[in-house]
């Protein structure tokens, strides 16, 4: 890392070992991060991909996913996302111009263990396509499948706990009832597993008390950024709030405020980080504006 006085700084759990804290999670207001050594854990085989449903199997999947995921191991990670796909060429003819909810899914291990994780899931409703097996890791990315080309982007999140059969119902409602809201996607992302658990020598990372990442992502038309967009995401989130978690993580915060970044990180951390930025920028050259 770069300092404000143009040092630079290696950190690692041995060597500057506060900074090294820091820097995995705090985000800001400590230097310039110009390069990053990163360990890659052994990944033997992938068993992973997508399933697709449509028109009446969308509510008793999205309600049997809710359930599912509170019973798969650490090496089962997945998400739901429902999906208004638009009415071009660019879309595969099955999905053009539908309304769909996707369920992702990766296992870490054997095939055969990962037929058997997705069992419930594929058993939970009629499927409209079924995208799920053996994945070179090389391949990875198709799990979610996002546009690879530069396009306008407009996104909103949030964190949420524990969920019951009422978010079900609010969710669905908000998300995939009549009147729909201008999202292209409406996401939740199951955390728990690994992610709940801090590294060994400990990090400034917010949030890992959340259960669900909800991440809402707009309509690519700019002139709905400013308010429609924006709007819709407020009246969505706020139907949900009796299940928003009150910590949320600093890459879900959205433009950073004073009040916002408060939310990013519990008292202690915040000190903490505090603390750290004091040290490497006492110039405040990397804070918030």
């Amino acid at each position: 890392m770069v300092t404000a006085d143009g040092d630079v700084v290696t950190a690692s759990a041995t060597s500057e070992p506060e900074l090294f804290w820091a820097l995995r999670g705090g985000k800001f207001g400590l230097g310039i991060v110009t390069e990053v050594v990163i360990a890659m854990p052994p990944v033997p085989s992938l068993y992973a991909g997508s399933l697709f449903f449509a028109d009446d199997a969308i509510e008793p999947a999205f309600r049997a996913w809710l359930n599912w995921v509170d019973t798969v191991p650490d090496a089962v990670s997945s998400s739901a996302a429902f999906i208004s796909f638009p009415d071009i060429d660019a879309v595969p003819g099955i999905f053009r111009a539908r309304f769909v909810l996707t369920i992702r899914f990766a296992f870490v291990g054997p095939v055969e263990q990962g037929e058997r994780w997705a069992a419930p899931l594929r058993a939970s409703a009629p499927v409209l396509m079924d995208a799920i097996g053996p994945l070179p890791l090389d391949r990875v990315a198709s799990i979610h499948n996002d546009p690879t080309d530069p396009a306008p982007g407009w996104t909103r999140g949030a964190f949420l706990g524990a969920v019951d059969a009422d978010f079900a119902d609010v969710l669905l409602s908000a998300a995939a009832g009549e009147r729909r809201p201008p999202f292209v996607a409406v996401e939740l992302r199951h955390f728990g597993g690994r992610l709940a658990r801090d590294v060994p020598e400990g990090s400034a990372v917010g949030g890992r008390g959340a259960e669900f990442g909800l991440v809402l992502v707009g309509v690519p038309d700019p002139s709905l950024f400013e308010r429609v967009l924006p709007e819709a995401a407020d009246a969505l989130i706020g139907s949900l709030a009796a299940w928003v978690h009150p910590e949320i993580n600093v890459n879900y915060a959205g433009e950073l405020t004073a009040q916002s970044v408060e939310r990013c990180w519990p008292a202690a951390v915040l000190e903490r980080l505090e603390a750290v930025r004091q040290q490497y920028d006492p110039t405040s050259t990397f804070r918030l504006p």
